[in-house]
Parts: structure tokens; sequence; C-alpha cells
């Protein structure tokens, strides 16, 4: 695993070890950390739930809106181990969620710059930064839809 440099690379391997709980769903984790401290960790639950809005990032803003005791999460940072989807981006923005990182890229549905930039949309600009230990973030993926790919062939 890459060597940890700062405090934005130790997060995301936080979030890449809810990632890791995902079990049959897409290995994508989130946390949401206030003051330096982690107020909401998540992974994708959407096939466990049965619920396509089970993404981590939703399931994170929902546990850190309880333990804040407020829907606009300012003085945050989300750390996700993929760009979000424009569902999930759409949620974070309007959390007013002022930091944003991410690990892998996502050509496909990333909504932060990759497919679409819904910043584009809104007011609220806030600071977005991704490939965190983009490689680890990457690989984790390829392992799931490889296995994915194996268990339909």
């Amino acid at each position: 695993m890459s060597e940890v440099c700062n405090k934005h690379d130790k997060y995301m391997l936080i979030s890449l070890e809810e990632a890791a709980k995902s079990s049959k769903d897409v290995p994508v984790g989130a946390i949401i950390v206030k003051d330096d401290k982690i107020i909401a960790r998540a992974c994708n639950r959407k096939e466990l739930e049965n619920d396509a809005t089970s993404h981590a990032e939703i399931l994170a803003i929902q546990e850190a809106s309880k333990a804040t005791g407020n829907w606009r999460l300012d003085n945050t940072s989300i750390y996700i181990t993929l760009e979000p989807c424009p569902m999930c981006a759409a949620a974070i923005l309007y959390s007013r969620i002022p930091n944003i990182y991410f690990g892998a890229y996502d050509p496909l549905y990333g909504a932060l710059g990759s497919a679409m930039n819904m910043t584009e949309f809104i007011k609220f600009k806030p600071q977005i930064i991704g490939g965190i230990q983009e490689e680890e973030c990457r690989r984790v993926l390829k392992n799931f839809f490889s296995k994915q790919r194996g268990n339909h062939e």
C-alpha cells in the first residue's frame, strides 16, 4: 500500500478500510471529518439494503447530520474512494461540505469534473481534490470488477 504522506492520505486509507466492508457492493468508502475527528463513516450498501440511494456518501452524510444535529455540514471534509456520481455529488453540495477529497477518478459517472461537473450549476464552490491514494483506490475497484466478471463467465 502507498506510503502515508499527510492527513489526506491517512483519511483516504481509512475510507479504503470502509470500502472493504462493502461486501457484494462496489467497494466505495466515505468518511466525514470535522475538527480532525471522524464524525461519520460508511460504505456502499445498495445491494445489501436493496436501495439505489444507499451509496457510501449518502449514508455518511446522514450519519454526520445526525452527529452534528444539522443538515449543513459546514467546516467538514468528506473523503471518498471514488469520484462521486451525480446523486452523491448533489447531496454533498447541498449539505454544504466545503472540502471534498476523492481517490479514483470516474470517467463514466464522475460528477466533480470527469464525466460532468455539478459545481457548474450552483453558487456554492467547495474545494475539490481528486487523485488521493488513486492507485490503491483504483486497484480495489479493479479487483472487485475482475472478480465480478469471473463469477459471470
